[in-house]
């Protein structure tokens, strides 16, 4: 009896998801729902190539609960490359309800690189770096945007070093990884010319 309760509820959800998809609509006033059903209906119709149904659905799950960073983060991911500063407006939003939040803070970090944007990205990247100081892919994408920093934006000597720091940090960790040792050259040689 249990077996058919648990097939009758899994095909009840189904049989609804299936109403509101083929519908093109959104349960809307449920007091049931929580955002965790509105972004995982919304992940869905976005895997399933309904960008702006699931947009919807990310929006009326704020409206249930302002306070999920995780649809703030996923509306950011959305936006970032139709309208970067919204979704810059989502990922600081995200971040300011839990400055931990390492997928929201990477988000924003990629997406301010993107915009040239290199000093903010390396702030967002240093922060990472100490949530989770192993991780290579930070310390290294942290080099790389302060070594762009003083290239475009800075010229200042320190942001160079630091660079080079963490290049040779992450070469350490893994000689091989990307061109950590062609980075570390080119930076090494820049600072050479300028003592």
């Amino acid at each position: 009896m249990k077996g058919n309760k648990l097939i009758l509820t899994v095909g009840g959800i189904i049989i609804l998801l299936s109403t509101i998809v083929f519908a093109g609509s959104v349960i809307t006033d449920s007091p049931v729902l929580d955002s965790d059903f509105y972004r995982s209906f919304g992940n869905f119709l976005l895997e399933n190539g309904r960008e702006k149904e699931a947009v919807s659905v990310y929006l009326k799950g704020l409206e249930v609960n302002p306070n999920d960073e995780k649809l703030l983060n996923n509306l950011g991911f959305y936006y970032k490359d139709q309208n970067p500063l919204l979704a810059i407006d989502y990922f600081i939003k995200a971040i300011e309800l839990n400055p931990n939040y390492e997928s929201a803070r990477n988000n924003l970090a990629i997406l301010y690189n993107y915009l040239e944007d290199y000093a903010s990205a390396a702030d967002q990247l240093n922060y990472l770096i100490k949530l989770n100081p192993d991780n290579i892919k930070y310390n290294y994408d942290y080099a790389l945007n302060m070594a762009q920093t003083y290239y475009h934006q800075t010229n200042n000597y320190y942001d160079l070093k630091t660079a080079e720091q963490y290049f040779n940090l992450v070469y350490k960790k893994d000689p091989n990884f990307e061109h950590v040792l062609d980075n570390i050259k080119v930076v090494s040689e820049v600072i050479r010319l300028l003592e």
